[in-house]
């Protein structure tokens, strides 16, 4: 395949992955059952279960949805859960089954919930308990719209009845109940093909509302393929206990954690409850856990609790950071403390997610992120669509199989992200003459201070070098000087620090247009469910 700009593997990486060995989800859900029948799979809790026993439960799932009444082929299952058997199970359940996958954060409000199964056009969503007198209530919701419900208690055991019941023409039904329904055997293999659409993956719509991704089976096969392809070299088949505490309904925990770790026959630490450090923590003392994915935010929580520093890292080989900015001080206490680097990786929801990542040669920091997965092609553009030269910074773009087929019943803005085959990312970025991308911002949040263009992650990434800052943000606000100014937050480290020392900081490391007019001090930075910082929410509540 041919690339734009020019990076060399180290040695076992292939430069390209195709042709793939399967072109479906179920199949590569059966080869992975197949070969890692007696393997633990998932462990969540108490509980730990086979890749055959999820082999058999989803199964379960899948013939219960497809002796349904009121479910066909191609349909949309919502699925709003947190990390959790019940729900891998869906999810393995609802593809075998040839429906598509809608992925809901289980921490939104009414109105997004009902602003996603509207525009997903859902027929029915797997989701707690609690959610159950919101989903019954008088929300416009298709007539015979299904709720399956699973309690946080609920535990493998297959022991209820089928229990039923219709509220205000929606039916709602207890997931065991279920699972307990239907044998494996009744669950018949669906006719999938690779274009088909696997999973309708909401974009954050932190600056208007969501859309979705349509990412096809292909697609997040393929990027499973590049993800074997970049570490497989590292990996060791069948021995991998990886720590999944990024939820899995979003896009690069799915992927990474769950579907690559799959193809490895890994088994998966279900942390349902992120927040919850101290049994992070004990999980991660009790399994000897060789691989971690997470942000920066993870990360810092982590290396904050003294008890992280007597964990025994000597499995440890794989620990991935996406999502947002890996700031040195974070990176390097984490090498300090694991003897393993973070390596950095990119992606976007429409990439299933990944892009590029430091290969696993990568013996320590660096603020790249790394080199475009094996058959991805990458462009830098300037605004009229032109090719910069390498090292100069222009709108970043990506050609590859995973990049989605466009935005669900959006033709307008699939026609603004996909052009001849190029995803135009809006995200701003240089290629080295060594083939790693830098990423430098985000076109949209990009501020014009008199003409010039500044991006946040730069003086970000400046600001989060001082000493006494434990966490940065930027935003640009209306000046009627500029046209628009920097605007700084800061989260201290230490109480000492000044905005005087700060400006000082940034008027010897940035070009004077980039420096912050205004700096203002907060107790923390409003974020997303997988750490990003919300800009959006800084405009509304913070100015």
């Amino acid at each position: 395949m041919e690339r734009h700009f020019q990076c060399k593997f180290p040695v076992g990486i292939p430069a390209n992955i195709e042709p793939l060995e399967y072109e479906t989800l179920p199949l590569f859900f059966e080869d992975c059952f197949r070969r890692f029948s007696d393997e633990s799979a998932l462990s969540c809790g108490e509980n730990t279960l086979t890749y055959r026993q999820l082999d058999q439960l989803s199964r379960r799932f899948a013939a219960f949805l497809q002796q349904s009444d009121y479910i066909i082929k191609g349909d949309r299952l919502a699925i709003m859960l947190p990390n959790s058997w019940q729900y891998v199970i869906a999810l393995i359940g609802a593809l075998r089954a040839g429906l598509v996958v809608v992925n809901l954060n289980p921490h939104f409000t009414p109105r997004e919930i009902f602003h996603h199964l509207s525009d997903s056009q859902a027929v029915g969503i797997v989701t707690l308990n609690k959610y159950h007198e919101l989903l019954s209530g008088d929300q416009k919701l298709p007539e015979g719209f299904f709720s399956i419900y699973t309690h946080e208690e609920d535990r493998a055991a297959i022991t209820s009845s089928h229990d039923t019941k219709t509220i205000n023409n929606k039916i709602g039904i207890d997931f065991i109940s279920a699972l307990s329904s239907e044998s494996p055997e009744q669950y018949h293999s669906q006719e999938v093909h690779g274009n088909d659409i696997a999973f309708l993956q909401y974009t954050g719509g932190t600056t208007g509302m969501a859309k979705g991704a349509m990412l096809s089976h292909r697609n997040l096969v393929a990027n499973v393929a590049q993800a074997q392809a970049m570490f497989n070299p590292l990996l060791r088949i069948g021995e991998e206990k990886i720590i999944t505490a990024l939820p899995l309904y979003h896009i690069f925990a799915l992927t990474v954690n769950l579907l690559f770790f799959m193809s490895m026959g890994a088994k998966n630490l279900l942390i349902t409850d992120p927040q919850n450090i101290a049994g992070l923590l004990r999980n991660m003392e009790e399994e000897k856990f060789s691989a971690i994915s997470g942000v920066n935010t993870l990360y810092r929580i982590l290396l904050q609790n003294e008890k992280f520093k007597s964990i025994d890292f000597s499995n440890l080989r794989f620990c991935v950071s996406a999502g947002m900015p890996l700031t040195p001080e974070v990176a390097q206490a984490w090498l300090d403390i694991t003897k393993q680097p973070i390596w950095i990786g990119y992606g976007l929801t429409e990439t299933s997610p990944l892009v590029s990542v430091q290969p696993y040669t990568t013996k320590e920091y660096y603020p790249h992120a790394g080199m475009p997965a094996p058959s991805t092609e990458i462009r830098m553009v300037d605004e009229l669509g032109k090719d910069v030269p390498t090292g100069e910074q222009g709108e970043l773009l990506v050609k590859g199989p995973q990049v989605m087929l466009g935005y669900w019943n959006n033709p307008i803005e699939t026609a603004a992200a996909l052009k001849d085959g190029w995803l135009f990312t809006g995200d701003i970025a240089r290629c080295d003459e060594q083939g790693y991308i830098h990423i430098v911002g985000r076109k949209k949040e990009m501020i014009l201070v008199s003409g010039f263009n500044v991006y946040p992650a730069e003086i970000e990434a400046v600001v989060s070098v001082h000493p006494k800052v434990r966490e940065a943000a930027v935003i640009g606000i209306p000046d009627e000087n500029s046209g628009e100014a920097v605007k700084l937050f800061i989260v201290k480290k230490d109480d000492s620090l000044t905005s005087d020392e700060i400006k000082e900081h940034c008027r010897r490391l940035l070009t004077g247009y980039k420096n912050p007019k205004w700096v203002v001090f907060i107790d923390s930075l409003p974020k997303s469910a997988v750490g990003k910082v919300l800009r959006n929410k800084l405009r509304e509540d913070l100015q």
